[in-house]
């Protein structure tokens, strides 16, 4: 049982998405049974995630028709953006606090009960990216590395210019990763930075590190550096810390 001074259970949710055709997909372990949730278009799904105590959330995505994998990619990445910026407009319940993170790992459990309890008084918690100091590397890394972040590449150079004219900078270095959020749903400029990361999305692109960097300079004094490691091993965490 948790501490009075403690955020309770019932106070926090987890939300992870997939977004996609794949069924082979990777589902985490569970970070806390009754308030976690998997969002997805899959139906597939579905009966493995209640099999391993996740709630699932299932959404209808348009069709695309389309052969090419890549345009595949970009349309799914993009669709996935709402559901990873507003997850408390796809659960049921209302919370104190959501836990937003990339279906990929499991997540730290403990050291997000240790962040929250601390307590966190801004409206969001992000990890600093350990190797990517600032937008200029995202943005070379991206383009590199993927051939779907490759397709944007103009979209973006315009996107990072119309920021620096704006009196924005691609050097600024407190870039996070944006694949585990905690969103303080007490917070009263939560969802007023939601909204704003949405709208540079939208113009940027798929690759949301870029957005939000620039959405770090915006809002310098409510985010917060999340200093755990964000992914964690089962055995690692004890539920209500």
């Amino acid at each position: 049982m948790v501490h009075n001074n403690m955020v309770h259970n019932n106070n926090i949710c987890f939300i992870t998405v997939y977004i996609g055709e794949d069924i082979n997909v990777n589902i985490p372990e569970l970070p806390l049974p009754g308030h976690s949730y998997f969002i997805t278009n899959k139906k597939e799904l579905v009966p493995n995630l209640k099999n391993k105590g996740w709630l699932p959330v299932l959404i209808h995505i348009p069709a695309i028709y389309t052969e090419d994998v890549i345009e595949k990619q970009i349309f799914y990445t993009t669709q996935c953006k709402k559901y990873r910026v507003f997850p408390q407009r796809y659960i049921q319940k209302q919370y104190n606090y959501i836990v937003s993170f990339d279906n990929k790992f499991n997540v730290n459990v403990s050291g997000t009960y240790k962040t929250i309890n601390k307590p966190l008084t801004n409206a969001v918690a992000l990890h600093k990216h350990i190797f990517i100091k600032n937008i200029t590397e995202e943005f070379k890394k991206c383009i590199k590395c993927q051939e779907r972040y490759n397709r944007q590449k103009e979209q973006y150079i315009k996107y990072i210019n119309e920021q620096i004219k704006s009196g924005l900078s691609k050097k600024y270095k407190k870039h996070y990763q944006a694949g585990y959020v905690i969103y303080n749903m007490l917070h009263p400029k939560t969802r007023e930075i939601q909204n704003s990361w949405m709208e540079h999305i939208e113009k940027c692109g798929i690759n949301d590190q870029i957005s939000f960097n620039f959405i770090a300079q915006i809002y310098p004094d409510i985010i917060e550096e999340y200093i755990y490691n964000y992914r964690d091993d089962r055995s690692k965490y004890i539920l209500g810390l």
